[in-house]
């Protein structure tokens, strides 16, 4: 899942008041109760697994808080499942990868979520790149 505050409260019936001071907690719990990987998104962003494990990405771009753009997170972690990362790997690089995409897509100044495709791209031939020298 990668809901936001306000997206999470719909599933939880929290209000985003009481899962914005305190949302590791909210994210761990929802995640052991329901046995699922959640992204709750933010400034900070929280991942909690199953079994207590999390990692937490700071990183602000509010650029990245556009409609659809959740959508890109959620189709990046779904490519990364595709391509055979394991579930807690495509969480934590396909936000990270999102993260960074974002932060070069705004280096020209506010973009739409579709404006980060060429940036995914570049970032993740840069990956392949240097995992073939690592090959050779």
């Amino acid at each position: 899942f990668t809901p936001h505050s306000g997206e999470f409260g719909g599933l939880t019936g929290l209000s985003p008041g009481d899962i914005e001071a305190r949302p590791l907690a909210a994210a761990l719990d929802y995640a052991e109760r329901e046995r699922v990987i959640l992204v709750l998104k933010g400034p900070v962003t929280f991942i909690a697994y199953p079994g207590g494990r999390y990692v937490v990405v700071e990183g602000l771009n509010p650029s990245l808080a556009a409609g659809g753009s959740g959508d890109v997170l959620a189709g990046i972690i779904g490519g990364l499942l595709a391509a055979g990362l394991s579930p807690q790997d495509a969480a934590a690089a396909g936000v990270c990868l999102h993260q960074e995409a974002g932060r070069l897509a705004f280096r020209k100044g506010w973009f739409a979520p579709g404006e980060l495709l060429p940036f995914l791209r570049a970032l993740l031939g840069k990956v392949q790149r240097e995992r073939a020298k690592e090959g050779e």
